[in-house]
């Protein structure tokens, strides 16, 4: 999951400089994230699961309005953007099924070698 979200941390920073969009200051949440990240081995695995899926639910719905409204030009950078976002909410999915199927598959499929 590191190298898709570094993956797409890589592609967001690149459409921001073809745009010119000056790159929003996120110490607030770079700050929130380590915090998260150093209490992660100490919460139960299942509800990070239910708690990744309630986030990726709530940005996929911003995330598919962005790729509708998007200019022709900008839409297969949205596409991805949404296709990372249904890749982690697949993978909780498929983790909190307990299930034999592969759950980084959904990720693996969008990383690029």
């Amino acid at each position: 999951m590191w190298r898709l979200e570094r993956q797409t941390k890589t592609r967001i920073l690149q459409y921001f400089a073809a745009n010119r969009i000056e790159v929003p200051n996120v110490v607030g949440t770079t700050i929130k994230g380590t915090v998260l990240g150093l209490l992660f081995p100490l919460s139960p695995w299942k509800g990070i699961l239910k708690n990744t899926i309630k986030e990726t639910e709530y940005n996929l719905e911003l995330f598919h309005r962005l790729e509708r409204e998007a200019p022709e030009k900008d839409r297969d950078f949205f596409k991805y953007i949404v296709a990372h976002e249904l890749a982690i909410k697949q993978f909780a999915e498929l983790e909190s099924g307990n299930g034999t199927t592969d759950s980084l598959e959904p990720i693996n499929a969008l990383l690029i070698d």
